[in-house]
């Protein structure tokens, strides 16, 4: 069973890497027929994904559907659980570890990110594809994960005496008493 669903999810992926989706769900590549959602029609449809997810949970193509309008709607949350999940049936598989690693690096988890990243690089079935689009973010994580250092320091004072240096009042000066 484990071998089917392998080929599924190969399948799954290949077809959104070269078919009618955008290179990347993280990004809002999704189908045409997704794009043209609005948000109310997003979540219902979501909603309706996650009750077929919740009767077939093996089913990979509704779970990378769920995950793809999930990263549509600002849930990356929601969209990594279901694309971690996927891992599982189909582990080593460079497109869901691409997808992983763009959505960690939109929450700001860059090392995670780098780990999906190098995962899906060391495997040596990468499609060129994916390898270019990851090679596209590791400067970007450098980036993020160690911004260019800016110091400033700006000061500014006025100031205003009558009588700065304490002198006398008048020219003449008296000694002694």
């Amino acid at each position: 069973m484990l071998g089917w669903t392998k080929w599924a999810i190969a399948l799954a992926v290949a077809g959104l890497a070269m078919g009618e989706a955008s290179p990347s769900l993280a990004a809002g590549g999704t189908s045409v027929a997704v794009q043209r959602l609005g948000p109310p029609e997003v979540e219902a449809r979501r909603e309706a994904l996650l009750k077929q997810m919740i009767a077939r949970p093996s089913d990979l193509d509704l779970a990378f559907q769920y995950a793809t309008l999930s990263a549509q709607a600002g849930d990356y949350e929601g969209a990594i659980s279901t694309l971690e999940r996927m891992l599982i049936y189909a582990p080593n598989t460079a497109r869901l570890q691409l997808e992983l690693g763009i959505l960690y690096y939109r929450l700001g988890a860059y090392e995670v990110a780098r780990s999906y990243f190098e995962q899906a690089l060391a495997n040596p079935s990468v499609p060129p594809n994916v390898a270019a689009q990851i090679r596209l973010y590791l400067p970007q994580l450098a980036l993020a994960a160690d911004p260019p250092a800016f110091s400033a320091t700006i000061f500014s004072a006025i100031r205003w005496e009558s009588n700065a240096n304490t002198g006398p009042g008048t020219q003449n000066v008296t000694l002694n008493g």
